[in-house]
Formats: C-alpha cells, sequence, structure tokens
C-alpha cells in the first residue's frame, strides 16, 4: 500500500521485513497485488506484537485469528476515512 507506485510488487515476489515475509499470490489485471501471504517470524500471539484495526475513524484493538483460523478485513474506503 505504501510502496513506491514505480516498483510495484511483482505476482509471486517475496518481500522481507523485520518480523514478517510477504508474498504476491495474486494480482490484478493492471499486476497490482490481490491477495498476499503474510508469514511471521514469531507467533501471532506474542506480546511483541500489537494488532490495530482501522475502523471508521481510527484504530481498533485486533485479534488476529487463531492457527488455522482465516479473516477477512473489509475493504476501506480512503477518502471516507480521511476526510469523514
Amino acid at each position: 500500500m505504501l510502496r513506491d507506485p514505480r516498483r510495484p510488487p511483482r505476482l509471486g515476489e517475496t518481500i522481507e521485513l523485520g518480523a514478517a515475509r510477504l508474498r504476491v499470490v495474486a494480482a490484478m489485471p493492471d499486476g497490482r497485488p490481490r491477495e498476499i501471504e503474510v508469514r511471521f517470524l514469531r507467533p501471532l500471539a506474542s506480546e511483541t506484537l500489537l494488532w490495530m484495526q482501522w475502523r471508521e475513524h481510527g484504530y481498533v484493538p485486533f485479534r488476529p485469528p487463531a492457527a488455522g483460523e482465516s479473516v477477512v478485513v473489509p475493504k476501506l474506503d480512503i477518502a471516507s476515512a480521511l476526510f469523514g
């Protein structure tokens, strides 16, 4: 989301971050990532991680899914989030 648009991540690309590894597993027709897989280097329940989710007009606590579960985060209308 915040990567330089001149260097978009490509399908199959793996991006290493400090606490996680991200891989683009599906792309839109224009090449933008549609789906990513995130693998964390420590358990999601680790006290070293703080989970938040944007709702309405601010961040709220978020509980990551347990092992074997999944979660779909609703899409965000960025204009509404920024300007109400």
